[in-house]
C-alpha cells in the first residue's frame, strides 16, 4: 500500500508548438508581414518607389497559390501576445485592408476561412472596417474565377456569423433587401415563337439588392 502521495503527471511539452512560436517570433524580427504585403501587392504597394518595375502576378486565367504565405500571415496577425511584443506599424495595418490584398487573402481555397476569422474579429463593431470588406466580398464574388468563389464563401460564414452590433447590417449588404420591380407595358398584341408567357411579361417582380452598392446603409432596415 502506498502510504506517500503521488506527485502529479508532469503535462508533456508540446515541441511542434514551441518550435512553431519560435519560428513566428523569427518571422515578426524579420517584419515579414510588411515584406509578404508589398509582394502581393506588387506595382499598388504603397512601398512601390516611381518608376519601379514589378512583376505581375498570375494572369488572366492562372492565379498565385499563396496559401501558404496567407496562413503564416494569419497565425502572425492572430498571435496577441506576439503582436503585443512587436506591434504592427502602420504601414503594415494600411497594405493589410488594402482592397487589392484582401480580396487576393480572402479569395484563397487553402486559407481563405482562416483569414476570414481574422478579419471578422477585426471588423467587429467596427462600421467603416465592416462596409470596406462587405463591398470586397461582394465585388470580388461577382467577379471572381469560379475556383477562387469556394475561398470567398469559406471567409464569409465567420464575417456574418460574427455576434456584433452589425450583425443585421451585415445580412442585408450581403444578401440585399427584397425590392419590387414593375414591369412596363409590353408593346406587342402578337405571341411570337418562344414568347409563350408573353401575357406575364407585366407581372411584378421582386429583386434582392445590397444596400450597401445601391444608397445609404447607416441603419438597418430589418427591425
Amino acid at each position: 500500500m502506498q502510504t506517500q502521495e503521488e506527485e502529479p503527471a508532469k503535462q508533456p511539452i508540446d515541441l511542434a508548438s514551441e518550435a512553431a512560436r519560435i519560428g513566428i517570433e523569427f518571422f515578426f524580427k524579420a517584419k515579414f508581414i510588411e515584406k509578404a504585403c508589398d509582394f502581393m501587392l506588387g506595382k499598388k504597394s504603397p512601398l512601390c518607389r516611381p518608376g519601379e518595375s514589378r512583376p505581375d502576378l498570375g494572369g488572366p486565367y492562372t492565379h498565385p497559390e499563396l496559401g501558404f504565405v496567407i496562413k503564416l500571415m494569419t497565425s502572425m496577425i492572430t498571435d496577441q501576445e506576439l503582436l503585443d511584443k512587436y506591434p504592427m506599424a502602420e504601414i503594415e495595418k494600411e497594405m493589410i485592408l488594402h482592397q487589392d490584398l484582401l480580396k487576393t487573402m480572402l479569395g484563397s481555397v487553402s486559407a481563405g476561412k482562416q483569414f476570414g476569422q481574422c478579419l471578422a474579429n477585426m471588423c467587429r463593431d467596427n462600421l467603416k472596417l465592416s462596409k470596406k470588406v462587405t463591398k470586397v466580398f461582394l465585388r470580388s464574388i461577382e467577379q471572381a474565377h469560379l475556383d477562387s468563389v469556394k475561398g470567398f464563401l469559406k471567409a464569409l460564414k465567420p464575417f456574418l456569423q460574427s455576434d456584433d452590433s452589425l450583425k443585421i447590417q451585415k445580412l442585408e449588404w450581403v444578401f440585399g433587401v427584397p425590392e419590387v420591380v414593375s414591369k412596363g407595358v409590353y408593346g406587342g398584341n402578337n405571341q411570337k415563337y418562344g414568347l409563350e408567357v408573353v401575357d406575364r411579361i407585366n407581372e411584378e417582380s421582386i429583386v434582392y439588392r445590397s444596400p450597401i452598392l445601391y444608397g445609404a446603409v447607416d441603419d438597418a432596415l430589418i427591425p
